[in-house]
């Protein structure tokens, strides 16, 4: 239950800067003549075939369970408002191609689409060819992720991703502009040939924008764990590589070869960041490399910054960096000299200590990636988790290289170290395949998965504006948030949700208020969210409804509302503020609808505004502009 919590809880997140809309649900035996909802779900084509109204800004939430054969999205977000597929809290949902004729589990059309959290993979158990080369017939799974090739899509994110046991990871082509694949788990992709290996975590090329590939695990798989290559026509530019970690890439392959990164082929790769990268290859193995630059031509305007590569680094073609410094290589480095670039470490013998890299998510606050190289062969080690983890909260830690085993480590963060072990660990069974070598106790690779402590939310961090106001108000029990461990600071306030906040902070946390009768408002029945507190609002006089018969339960609140709430609730029903003078706010002239509210709400100290002389009358309360209009109103503490 610990373990379904915490994944529950880091599958929902608020996008900060996004536009959020509805949300719709698919289910393993859902039907295109739903409605959509979570009782009576869609099946997964039909909502990513922009299935009955589904626009910019929606969810589209996968709810547990194995989602049986291949899948192509065609919706359209927008920059400002994606849609977003993401897998349901607290449930495993797994795309499972199967043995698929060699079609893609997931082919992306459209734009502006995030997909997020959930597992694509395929169950076919064919893994070895009887056929040498990149195209055999005997070989039914299909890629993991495919970018569509006819025309251009943007804006399309990958984030968080377990891909596994694919043809290929991610056919990340170029026809994807400004693309990122961010935070996945990519691994045992490919098949074996009777020449070698052959498929790999990412295949890309990119001609216009930049693709992001960054803070992935990609390890095992059957040749190569990014290749960025391609012929004299194809293009390999505006990459930006960051964060990522690499493990044992081709040696799952008979015979083991293969590289964890190539960006190289038959034309210059062109503005290429690459940085904060981690690469592993146990000394004793002999890969193509861990790291090459360049192929049959070179690269220019390229960056190469505080990687740690272990072992063999290769610079093909006339590939030579404009910039490289800050990185350790470890065993034999070639296509430069060590002289032209000097503010590097270069190990020819295997390191002596311990070397420990945490990389927090940049899209799922609490979660990291921890990579350990272990070259004194401990048993376990101390990781400072500061930073990564919410102080006072629930984590657990698991072993990439087995992420729906068992965690490593569980606990309420206290700010000290957390021990993790470095050997006895297992790897997850390949599909149709012997399991590779643990590659502990000399290198490991974890993730964390972290709640937030007491009142404290993971889309409100410390320094935040309102962060004491919505802790305070969280505190008082007037709220827990949106979700589990989330609080949406940037939604809109309704007025179903202000019933309760304004209620609790003049009663108490304890209050309770009569039972609901339902015929109060004609749009609130006695069943509704919230329903008793709205109508013990309308008993106490603080509202009459947006209407003589309604209460519009789902309406926003804007602030010239507000000023009336609450200065009814602190007041009582009968107060009446002093005259308005149009004096205090440029945009609220004294005829204004609730001027007098609103100059009484500054006089009080309870708000200053919106910006110099403006209060934006007009303007939608948020979440989080309530908190700290309850604090001021009502002095909590």
């Amino acid at each position: 239950m610990f373990r379904r919590a915490i994944l529950g809880a880091l599958s929902v997140l608020a996008i900060a800067g996004v536009v959020s809309g509805t949300d719709f649900y698919v289910s393993p035996t859902g039907q295109s003549d739903n409605a959509g909802t979570i009782t009576d779900p869609w099946n997964l084509q039909h909502a990513l075939t922009l299935g009955q109204g589904v626009q910019p800004g929606d969810t589209i939430w996968l709810r547990g369970g194995t989602y049986s054969g291949t899948f192509v999205s065609y919706l359209n977000g927008t920059a400002a408002s994606p849609i977003v597929i993401r897998q349901y809290p607290g449930e495993r949902a797994t795309l499972d191609g199967g043995s698929s004729a060699g079609t893609a589990v997931l082919a992306i059309r459209g734009s502006y689409t995030w997909f997020w959290g959930f597992e694509i993979m395929s169950s076919d158990p064919t893994r070895q060819s009887s056929q040498s080369g990149s195209n055999p017939s005997d070989i039914h799974r299909g890629d993991g992720v495919q970018i569509w090739q006819t025309g251009n899509h943007a804006g399309f994110k990958f984030i968080n991703l377990v891909v596994h046991d694919a043809r290929q990871g991610f056919s990340f082509w170029k026809e994807a502009i400004d693309a990122e694949i961010n935070g996945c788990l990519i691994y045992y992709n490919g098949w074996n040939g009777t020449d070698r290996g052959h498929g790999h975590g990412i295949y890309t090329q990119n001609q216009d924008g930049t693709k992001h590939i960054v803070d992935n695990i990609i390890f095992e798989n059957f040749d190569h764990g990014i290749q960025a290559y391609g012929s004299s026509s194809a293009y390999l530019n505006n990459y930006d590589i960051e964060g990522n970690t690499f493990s044992s890439d081709g040696l799952i392959a008979t015979p083991d070869g293969g590289r964890n990164l190539l960006i190289g082929g038959d034309s210059t790769a062109q503005n290429l960041t690459i940085s904060n990268n981690l690469f592993y290859y146990k000394s004793t193995v002999g890969p193509d490399s861990a790291f090459q630059l360049g192929y049959g031509a070179g690269c220019s305007n390229t960056n190469v910054t505080n990687n740690y590569v272990s072992n063999n680094t290769f610079f093909d073609g006339g590939c030579l960096p404009v910039t490289m410094s800050g990185n350790t290589f470890y065993g034999a480095t070639s296509g430069f000299a060590e002289t032209q670039y000097p503010d590097n470490v270069y190990d020819s013998a295997q390191p002596s200590g311990m070397k420990v890299f945490v990389r927090p998510s940049a899209y799922e606050p609490g979660r990291a990636n921890i990579t350990v190289y272990n070259w004194p062969h401990q048993s376990t080690v101390g990781v400072d988790l500061n930073g990564a983890a919410y102080m006072g909260g629930a984590y657990e830690i698991r072993n990439a290289q087995d992420f729906y085993g068992a965690p490593v480590a569980s606990g309420i963060f206290d700010g000290s170290l957390v021990t993790l072990p470095l050997s006895g660990l297992t790897v997850a069974s390949p599909v149709g395949w012997a399991a590779p070598s643990v590659t502990g106790p000399e290198f490991n690779v974890f993730v964390l998965l972290s709640l937030p402590g007491p009142d404290q939310y993971f889309d409100v961090p410390p320094g935040d504006l309102f962060y004491d106001s919505i802790r305070i108000v969280s505190a008082n029990g007037i709220t827990a948030g949106c979700h589990a461990g989330y609080y949406c600071p940037q939604a809109s306030t309704l007025r179903s949700e202000m019933a309760v906040f304004l209620l609790k902070s003049e009663h108490g946390s304890a209050y309770a208020p009569p039972a609901a009768t339902g015929s109060v408002f004609d749009d609130v029945s006695s069943g509704a969210f919230a329903a008793a507190w709205i109508e013990q609002l309308a008993a106490e006089g603080i509202t009459g409804g947006c209407t003589p018969t309604k209460y519009c339960p789902n309406a926003a609140v804007r602030r010239s509302e507000m000023a009336v709430f609450l200065l009814k609730t602190k007041h009582g029903s009968d107060y009446t503020p002093p005259p308005a003078t149009g004096d205090v706010f440029d945009d609220v002239p004294s005829g204004a609808f609730a001027a007098a509210w609103i100059e009484e709400l500054s006089a009080e100290g309870i708000t200053g505004g919106c910006g110099p002389r403006k209060y934006c009358p007009d303007n939608i309360v948020t979440r989080e502009q309530m908190a700290a209009l309850i604090v001021h109103t009502f002095g909590l503490q």
